[in-house]
Parts: C-alpha cells; sequence; structure tokens
C-alpha cells in the first residue's frame, strides 16, 4: 500500500492554513500532508518538512523537487528549536506532527518493522542507527521485568511476561537477529494465538519500536519545544495512533488552555470516518487534536 496521509482534509481544516505562511511538517513521512501544506502557502510561504529518517526525506526531497519553498531538514522534532534556526527559520505559523510510521517504512525499509518480512531486528527511524539503539540489542540487553513491562505498557499485551520469560529463555542459546524469529517466538509463547484477529507479534512489535525509538519521550520533549517555535494565534495539530500518546497530547493541551495560553481548536478529538476507514484501514486507531496559541 502507497502511504495515505491520514485525515488530511480534516487537518487543513482544522490548521486553517493562509498564503504566505510558514507551516512545519515535523514528521514528513510521505510528504502526503506536506504536498497539501504547500498548496495553501502558496509562492510566498514556507514548508519545513523534517523527519529523523533520510531515506524518507530523501523521497520527500525528490518529491517536491520543484518547490523552492520547501526546506527538508533531517532530525527529530524534538529538536526543532536548534535545527530550524540553522535553516533561517525562527518562528512557524503552524506546526503539524502526525505521529504514525509510513507504509514505506514498515513495508520497504528493511529494518524488521514487520513481522510479515524476514529482516534485521532494528526497527529504528535512523536508517543507519547505532547498534546499542536498536531492538536487537533492547532484547539483549532487557530484563525480563523490563520486557514485560515495555509490553504491557506501550503494547498493551495481555501475555506480556509469557512472552518476555520465553524471549529471555532463547536468548541464552540464540540470540534473536530477525523480525521473523521474533515473531515465531511470539507466536509460540502466545496461548490461541492462531484464533486471534490480529497477528499475536502486533503488539509486541509497537511496543518494541516505541521503546527504541523513545516515541514517547520525544513527544513530551517535542510539543513544549514546537509551542515555543509558534507565532501568537499559531495552531499546532498532532495525530496519535497510541492511548499513550493521546494522553500526553491532551494533558499538554488541557495545560494550555488552564494557563490562558492557548485555545482548544478540536474540544474532542477528530477520527477517521467509515469512507476513510474504507479507502486506508490503517488509519483505524487515529485521533487529530489541534490547538491555536494566543
Amino acid at each position: 500500500m502507497p502511504h495515505v496521509p491520514v485525515l488530511s482534509q480534516e487537518v487543513m481544516t482544522a490548521l486553517s492554513v493562509g498564503k504566505g505562511m510558514v507551516a512545519l511538517d515535523a514528521t514528513v513521512n510521505g510528504g502526503g500532508h506536506a504536498e497539501l501544506l504547500l498548496r495553501k502557502v502558496g509562492a510566498r510561504g514556507k514548508v519545513i518538512g523534517m523527519d529523523r529518517d533520510a531515506s524518507v526525506l530523501d523521497r520527500a526531497k525528490k518529491r517536491f523537487a520543484e518547490h523552492d519553498n520547501f526546506i527538508p531538514i533531517c532530525g527529530n522534532f524534538r529538536d526543532a528549536e536548534t535545527l530550524l534556526p540553522q535553516h533561517g527559520v525562527k518562528q512557524i505559523d503552524r506546526a503539524l506532527l502526525d505521529l504514525g510510521m509510513s507504509s514505506w517504512q514498515l513495508e520497504h525499509s528493511g529494518r524488521g518493522f514487520s513481522f510479515l518480512r524476514d529482516e534485521p531486528l532494528l526497527m529504528t527511524f535512523e536508517c543507519d542507527p547505532k547498534p546499542e539503539h536498536t531492538v536487537q540489542a533492547l532484547l539483549r540487553r532487557s530484563t525480563e521485568k523490563e520486557l514485560t513491562n515495555i509490553f504491557q505498557v506501550f503494547g498493551e499485551e495481555r501475555h506480556a511476561r509469557r512472552i518476555a520469560q520465553s524471549i529471555v529463555r532463547e536468548r541464552r542459546t540464540h540470540p534473536l537477529r530477525s523480525s521473523r524469529e521474533l515473531a515465531a517466538l511470539v507466536e509460540r509463547a502466545t496461548p490461541g494465538a492462531k484464533r486471534g484477529k490480529i497477528h499475536p507479534a502486533t503488539r509486541v512489535f509497537q511496543a518494541l519500536r516505541i521503546a527504541a525509538n523513545d516515541e514517547l519521550g520525544a513527544l513530551a520533549d517535542g510539543l513544549p519545544v514546537l509551542w515555543t517555535l509558534l507565532s501568537p494565534g499559531g495552531r499546532i495539530a498532532v495525530i496519535s495512533f497510541h492511548s499513550l500518546e493521546d494522553r500526553l497530547v491532551k494533558q499538554f493541551f488541557r495545560k494550555r488552555a488552564s494557563t490562558e495560553e492557548g485555545i482548544p481548536i478540536t474540544k474532542k478529538p477528530i477520527v477517521p470516518g467509515l469512507w476513510e476507514l474504507r479507502e486506508n484501514p490503517r488509519a483505524r486507531s487515529a485521533k487529530l487534536r489541534v490547538m491555536a496559541k494566543l
């Protein structure tokens, strides 16, 4: 499946992007949202496309090669306050965070994101990660208790302890190196695995990806950074795919509202409609929240 931008029309409506604005797509992925932003800001505006995955960013560069007002930046949005001024940008009018991974990363990166392929267990958004930052290293060094916690908190996996025990037992003689090895182990360790609606490794792979990339830490650090960069009247939109992500965004926006620094544009999160879910089933857990800075 090609990468399809989630809640694209809802995002554009809630952000209310105007001509000449400076907009930041802080997780540019396949560039679907960035393309819409470029149309909205026009020739006098700018769109900054940021991503920590250099290979994804390269694809965005090629896609928007004819747009002089598209500024690609490789890096984590938690570092935006340092990275943007290096490219002549000190303030932004609109910011978008789409926290979902792209279909390209899942299907073509070769980093072990999918349990349907036999790939090295990297699961990092960086295409050339440090060895100690990979899922392979995480599985090697984490205790049974730490692995159980990762699966319970980030994956809401009810068989977390049983799976963690199996991993610890397996690595004594055979360190896990590939996505297919891990998926097979999880399937063996999960009672009634064949009868489930989803593959038993789904939640485990999600949890390990979140942990290896410090996704929640990046979000907790990045929200106040992007808020600081926003101009008065600016807006920030966040699309989350996990309850913990949505909780962080909700709490951050609620605090800004309580201190009268901002006003919510979306009183409740916007979710995909039936038509979008039919066209793009991967959007099923998406939630959009938008806040304006006063």
